[in-house]
């Protein structure tokens, strides 16, 4: 499926998503799914941005992955803060979203 994904956007700069940081889970359980979840983005070809962020309460690590996804951390936070600037008002945007590395 994530194979079929990179093929549909193959026009874009780079796919960037977000995985939920296992290391913010209080739930064994939760942690091992968070863990697995992250296993299988890994195997698929997305790459740990070294970027962390806190969003609507849920501490996220934010991944990449595409022909070109060698973007530097400055440029994943740009482009992270960006999106969620164009979906959220200016005042959700403020209180719900934010860098934490």
């Amino acid at each position: 499926m994530l194979g079929m994904l990179s093929e549909y956007l193959s026009e874009a700069e780079s796919i960037i998503g977000e995985i939920e940081d296992p290391a913010f889970e209080e739930n064994d359980e939760k942690r091992v799914l968070c863990k697995r979840r992250m296993e299988f983005y890994y195997r698929n070809g997305f790459k740990d941005t070294g970027v962390k962020a806190l969003c609507f309460g849920v501490h996220f690590i934010i991944i990449e992955t595409g022909a070109n996804a060698v973007h530097s951390e400055e440029r994943i936070k740009e482009l992270y803060l960006k999106h969620y600037r164009f979906m959220l008002p200016d005042a959700v945007f403020r209180k719900n979203v934010e860098i934490i590395k």
